[in-house]
């Protein structure tokens, strides 16, 4: 998991987008 750091900023407000599988 190479975006753990970006899981943290975005997961913040990124889980409704579904960031949990970034490019």
């Amino acid at each position: 998991m190479k975006n753990s750091r970006n899981m943290v900023e975005v997961g913040r407000s990124g889980t409704e987008k579904g960031v949990r599988l970034p490019a």
